[in-house]
């Protein structure tokens, strides 16, 4: 038998038919939503209250497609997880599951169960997603870093180049991390908007500010927000795409 746990390439059919027992895959999302390759990422993303984890039969020619054996209650998703925590707390769902199929033979004569759940599709997770839109609100953009690590904005910059006596202007991207979110608006009355207080760098979105500490502008190492303000002043703009 074969078992697949977060395997993001499609096991070929004749292998699987050359197994007595065929295959399982754990996937951790309450099938058929969030089939694909970044289940976990999405339901933080969408600051969903609730996932959980299945497990099906292995395909021969699609992915997530297979019979589902077993499937998880309802896991609450707290509001301070992430990837991490939550990839933890579900891998550990998940081994449970896959003990208790494997011992009640599930997978012999398969009864597959009707899932309750609509189908979604969870597109592997590109660079680009980590882009943030400061017309998006505090929380979503917390979520979108919960999920994904750093994220990164865009910020005009002058820079003096040779043989130019003028400095020209450029959009380089900023990395930030140690995000926190809060409803304030701190006096920023436009998204984008950022001023310096209290060691960190409150940013205004849509609805509320995120403060961040911890910032990599475009050829320069990361540095705190006291540095970074140092060099760039108390107050600007990040540009969102």
């Amino acid at each position: 038998m074969a078992i697949a746990v977060s395997f993001g390439k499609l096991i070929p059919r004749h292998f699987l038919e050359s197994l007595q027992f065929g295959g399982l895959n754990v996937h951790p999302s309450l099938l058929p939503k969030y089939s694909g390759a970044s289940p976990i990422q999405y339901a933080l993303m969408n600051d969903d209250k609730y996932t959980g984890v299945t497990v099906q039969t292995l395909h021969p020619t699609k992915f997530d497609g297979g019979d589902i054996l077993l499937q998880s209650d309802k896991i609450l998703i707290d509001q301070e997880d992430n990837y991490t925590s939550l990839e933890k707390k579900l891998g550990e769902l998940g081994g449970s599951l896959l003990v208790q199929t494997l011992r009640e033979k599930r997978y012999l004569d398969p009864k597959p169960l009707n899932s309750l759940y609509p189908y979604s599709y969870a597109r592997k997770i590109t660079p680009k997603d980590a882009e943030i839109k400061w017309s998006n609100t505090a929380r979503q953009i917390k979520r979108k870093y919960d999920a994904l690590g750093k994220v990164y904005t865009w910020k005009w910059v002058e820079v003096k180049k040779k043989n130019l006596k003028e400095p020209v202007s450029e959009l380089h991207r900023v990395i930030l991390d140690d995000i926190r979110d809060h409803r304030d608006n701190y006096g920023l009355t436009e998204p984008g908007n950022y001023v310096f207080r209290d060691d960190r760098l409150y940013i205004k979105t849509a609805d509320g500010t995120l403060s961040v500490n911890k910032i990599k502008q475009q050829y320069h190492n990361e540095e705190t927000a006291q540095s970074y303000c140092n060099r760039r002043g108390t107050n600007g703009f990040f540009q969102s795409p």
